[in-house]
């Protein structure tokens, strides 16, 4: 089987990585679309030094291009180069983490053509995976996003009832099978082993990720609790966290914990929360992704916002502690998560309150 691979985030590249390195009698072949940088691209350049990387080529494509006009001409070149890539692979299956994206779409119509079995894959993407994407069935993007692009690009464009819920695909990659959206029950549910990630293949690719980000893997070694905080734009709107996450510092600090917090990568302020000069936490490089930074942890409890973050850290660390913290200000998109993270074991608490739970659960783990 000849395999495709469409990735825009770490997480699917892992998950690719991950798929493909647990079937090597296939051949497979990588694409990063939507990338901002194309040209010092950190993913790309890594995959590329990784020694144990099954992937047989690897292609880049830019995204996120402002104006109409270049945004017209940037999709129309992109569309032009994977019309050529998918008819020379002639792929079986091709695989993506958001079947919204227009290039997945494309390539399975173009690959539809030249090979009419082939297949769609939808790798986990976290969030949508389980609680669903509303928007998708909005009066906006079930009728006027939809006509939009069909007119725009063709009748094959088809509007998902959710992410992974396409007509394009038929197998869905997951972390946790039976816990998925109802509107992916339909689709052939494969486990994705979660062990894997944790190879020796894997390991050196998570290796090359953390060296290239900055990241002192010793400097994990001694951390009894990481805090991963969300991207700034959604504390910057609750007057409340940087109090409460201050707070929940230093009373981690106080009880003598050894407490890391990283920045989201994309954040535009190197310490917008003012944790790091308060000295109640060590820095943890914040260009380095999740999935890579994870592997390296040793006993550890692992604190973040009720995202996919938490969801990541059960799947592909379920030995180490876990802890969601609600400061209040969204209390309708937590109301969401409730069942899934009971179902996982993962408790959701007050920011305020949190210090106790922290504190019993690096007590655990050691």
């Amino acid at each position: 089987m000849k395999i495709v691979s469409l990735v825009s985030t770490p997480l699917h590249l892992y998950m690719a990585s991950n798929l493909a390195c647990d079937s090597d009698q296939e051949e497979h072949h990588l694409v990063f679309i939507d990338q901002i940088n194309i040209e010092q691209n950190i993913y790309k350049d890594a995959v590329e030094h990784w020694r144990s990387s099954p992937f047989k080529t690897i292609s880049i494509f830019p995204g996120r291009i402002k104006g109409l006009i270049k945004k017209y001409r940037s999709r129309r070149d992109i569309f032009k180069s994977l019309k050529c890539l998918i008819e020379s692979i002639k792929p079986d299956e091709i695989r993506v983490g958001n079947d919204r994206r227009i290039e997945f779409q494309y390539s399975m119509y173009i690959a539809s053509q030249v090979n009419p079995n082939v297949i769609g894959g939808y790798l986990d993407e976290g969030t949508y995976t389980y609680i669903g994407r509303e928007a998708s069935s909005s009066f906006g993007d079930n009728y006027l996003d939809n006509i939009v692009k069909k007119m725009s690009y063709g009748w094959w464009w088809d509007n998902p009832a959710t992410i992974g819920g396409s007509k394009w695909i038929s197998n869905a990659y997951v972390a946790f099978p039976d816990l998925v959206h109802e509107k992916l029950t339909s689709k052939n549910l494969v486990k994705v082993n979660a062990k894997s990630f944790r190879s020796n293949a894997l390991n050196e690719l998570s290796t090359i990720l953390c060296d290239s980000a900055g990241l002192d893997s010793q400097s994990l070694v001694n951390l009894d609790v990481l805090i991963s905080l969300p991207f700034e734009s959604i504390y910057l709107k609750s007057a409340g966290y940087k109090s409460c996450i201050l707070d929940l510092a230093k009373s981690l600090y106080d009880a003598g914990l050894v407490v890391g917090i990283k920045y989201h990568p994309r954040d535009s302020q190197k310490d917008g929360l003012g944790l790091i000069e308060s000295g109640y936490v060590k820095e943890v490089a914040s260009k380095v992704n999740f999935e890579s930074l994870i592997t390296k942890l040793t006993n550890c409890v692992l604190v973040g916002d009720v995202s996919s973050v938490l969801l990541i850290s059960r799947w592909l660390r379920p030995d180490l502690p876990v802890c969601a913290l609600n400061d209040d200000s969204n209390n309708s998109g937590v109301s969401q998560f409730n069942r899934l993270y009971d179902n996982l074991n993962i408790p959701i608490v007050r920011a305020e309150v949190a210090t106790s739970e922290i504190i019993k659960l690096a007590r655990y783990s050691e």
